[in-house]
């Protein structure tokens, strides 16, 4: 694969100059970009994964493959493929998704931060058109999500998940963090200065959670472009959703309450439906109809959490937002 620098497309460059002499963007220096790999073992995948990242048509990027404590030779499947951009960061022991994207976002060199999980994919474009994207941005919006096509196991062909809306805020995401950010993801590096990294001590929904801070100071860019393909991945672990859902109240409630009630009654009705979607994969089907009926209790009409998770997720239909 070529190495040489590919130039923005047309229009970009002088977007980001219009935009860094306003105080918002510094894209001056090399890498541009900094994409973020976290992986653990997955030594039959991360390979597709890497292959897509350099493929990209907008090479002026680093790749920082974050190996989480692998018990397998991952670094001799990232030395296979020989590339400067790419660099192999090492956890001596697993620490969990959270703390190797940190690891990546403090060893950034890029004005903007993307992230991929090890066993998803980009099309060659997608760089390209989300720095563009960022560039002709609101100066509110200082990260963006795009769409994606959903690969369910076993299934022929993936479910294609976009998004109506332009961006969003708080209101919107209390009801649940539907974008895939671990491979969709784009935000300016400046921002996890701003607002803090990711929470260590969640095993699971620390994207979630990030979000919610995130969106209480910015808005956040959804793009209609489907630019991801998203493999589902191995169901989470009940004790692991669990204790990040008793995280995610003890985290927020108390600050939405001073926002507004509303906004704690929705994402109480949330975290009640992501209760229930952990319940059905368990099979546990009491638990599943007692937690969808609190959530439509605290909020009857309007409940988005039900339609995106119950509809989407569980039955298995395509979501748009």
């Amino acid at each position: 694969m070529g190495r040489g620098k590919t130039p923005l497309p047309t229009g970009i460059l002088v977007d980001l100059r219009v935009k860094t002499a306003a105080g918002r963007l510094t894209l001056g220096s090399t890498p541009a970009v900094s994409v973020i790999l976290p992986v653990y073992n997955r030594t039959d995948v991360v390979g597709n994964a890497i292959s897509s990242v350099l493929a990209q048509t907008f090479s002026d990027f680093e790749l920082l493959v974050v190996d989480d404590g692998s018990t397998v030779d991952l670094a001799g499947a990232v030395k296979g493929l020989d590339d400067p951009r790419v660099q192999l960061i090492r956890h001596d022991t697993n620490k969990g998704a959270a703390a190797a994207r940190n690891t990546g976002i403090d060893r950034a060199k890029g004005a903007l931060v993307a992230f991929i999980d090890s066993d998803d994919r980009w099309p060659p474009e997608k760089l390209a058109i989300q720095v563009k994207f960022l560039a002709g941005a609101d100066r509110s919006v200082r990260a963006c999500c795009t769409g994606f096509r959903f690969w369910r196991k076993g299934a022929p062909d993936g479910e294609i998940r976009r998004f109506d809306k332009r961006d969003i805020g708080l209101q919107e995401m209390v009801w649940g963090c539907i974008f895939s950010p671990g491979s969709t993801l784009m935000a300016e590096r400046a921002v996890y200065d701003d607002i803090g990294r990711l929470n260590e001590a969640f095993r699971r929904l620390e994207d979630w959670e990030w979000l919610l801070r995130y969106v209480q100071k910015y808005r956040l860019g959804l793009m209609d472009d489907v630019l991801v393909d998203i493999v589902q991945g191995d169901p989470p672990a009940g004790a692991a959703m669990e204790d990040s859902l008793d995280r995610l109240a003890a985290t927020h409630f108390e600050g939405l309450a001073r926002t507004s009630p509303g906004l704690v009654r929705d994402l109480r009705a949330a975290i009640r439906v992501e209760r229930a979607a952990q319940a059905f994969r368990e099979g546990r089907m009491v638990s599943v109809f007692d937690n969808v009926i609190r959530s439509l209790a605290l909020r009857p009409v309007g409940n988005k959490a039900f339609s995106q998770v119950i509809l989407a997720r569980i039955l298995g239909g395509v979501t748009r937002r």
